[in-house]
C-alpha cells in the first residue's frame, strides 16, 4: 500500500524531506469525502529495524500538506487501522496473525499429541498432587484448542471483508472500519478467552514440564518412541501455556469489560506516540 515518490511529489515536499531520506507515499484513504495519503520519511537502515517508527506528514489529493490537528488526529486512527487491515508487510498486520490450513492441522495433532502425553504422566505418577494437577490441565489443553479454533476463523472472517472491499476497490473509510473493527474486536475477545482459559492452572505448567521430561529421558532408555514423541509434545504445549501467562501478565486478572477498557486506553496511547511523529517545519 506504499509507492516511491514521484519525482513531482518530491519537489513539492522538497522542504519537509531531510538529507538522506527515501519517501514513501500511501494509497489514499477517504475522510468526509476528502482523499488523504500518508507520506513517510525513512532512512537508510533505519526503516528496517523492528520497532523503529518513521516520521510522517499528511497530503491531500492536491499534494498539500494538511495541518489541522483534529483531522490528523483521525487520519492518524484511519491509517493506523488501514496499515494493519490491508498492508501484509506491516509488523502488525493481520494477515501475519492467521493460521494456514496446515498449520491448523498441525495444530491439532499437537495438542492431541500433548493429551495423551499427560494421560502417560497420569497412569505413572499416583502422588495426589500430580494427579489434581493433571485433572485441571487436561480440560484446559481442549478448551485452548478449541478457542485457538474460533480466534482463527473469526480473523479469517475479518480477511474475507478486506479480501472483498479490495475486489470493490474502494478507498478505505471510516465506514469501512466500522465494517471491519467489529469482528477483529470479536477476534481480540477471543484471544482474551483462551488467556483466561489457560490462567487457572498456572501454577501447574511447569511442574508438568518438568515431569514430562523427565519421563521422556527415562523412555529413551527403553526406545519407546511413541511415547517419547507424546511427551516432547505435551513439554511444548506446558511451555507455550508459560509463555501466553508471561506475555499476558498485565490482563490476568481483568474481566471482559476490563479489557476492552484496556485496549480502548491501549488504542489511543498508540495514537498519541503516532501523533508525535508527525513532522512539522
Amino acid at each position: 500500500m506504499y509507492n516511491e515518490a514521484s519525482p513531482e511529489l518530491l519537489e513539492k515536499l522538497n522542504s519537509y524531506i531531510k538529507k538522506g531520506e527515501s519517501v514513501k507515499v500511501s494509497n489514499p484513504v477517504e475522510y468526509f469525502g476528502g482523499l488523504y495519503r500518508k507520506v513517510v520519511f525513512s532512512k537508510g537502515i533505519m526503516q528496517n529495524i523492528k520497532g523503529k517508527e518513521s516520521q510522517f506528514i499528511f497530503i491531500n489529493e492536491w499534494d498539500k500538506v494538511l495541518d489541522k490537528k483534529q483531522v490528523r488526529r483521525e487520519l492518524v486512527k484511519l491509517f493506523y487501522y488501514y496499515e494493519i487491515f490491508f498492508d501484509k508487510d506491516n509488523r502488525l498486520s493481520i494477515y501475519k496473525t492467521v493460521q494456514s490450513e496446515s498449520d491448523i492441522i498441525k495444530d491439532k495433532s499437537d495438542y492431541s499429541e500433548a493429551e495423551l502425553g499427560l494421560k502417560i504422566l497420569q497412569e505413572r505418577y499416583k502422588k495426589k498432587e500430580e494427579k489434581e494437577a493433571i485433572d485441571q490441565v487436561l480440560p484446559i489443553v481442549k478448551k485452548v484448542l478449541e478457542l485457538r479454533r474460533k480466534n482463527n476463523e473469526k480473523l479469517q472472517e475479518v480477511i474475507d471483508i478486506v479480501e472483498e472491499m479490495k475486489k470493490e476497490e474502494k478507498n478505505f473509510s471510516i465506514e469501512c472500519l466500522e465494517k471491519i473493527y467489529p469482528v477483529y474486536k470479536e477476534a481480540l475477545m477471543l484471544n482474551f478467552k483462551k488467556v483466561k482459559a489457560i490462567y487457572p492452572a498456572g501454577q501447574y505448567y511447569g511442574k508438568l514440564k518438568k515431569k514430562a521430561e523427565k519421563t521422556r529421558r527415562l523412555y529413551s532408555a527403553t526406545f519407546r518412541t511413541r511415547n517419547i514423541g507424546l511427551l516432547i509434545k505435551t513439554n511444548y504445549v506446558m511451555g507455550y501455556f508459560e509463555k501466553v501467562l508471561r506475555t499476558y501478565s498485565r490482563i490476568l486478572d481483568m474481566s471482559e469489560n476490563d479489557y476492552s477498557r484496556f485496549l480502548k486506553e491501549a488504542e489511543n496511547n498508540n495514537f498519541n506516540n503516532l501523533m508525535t511523529l508527525i513532522r512539522d517545519i
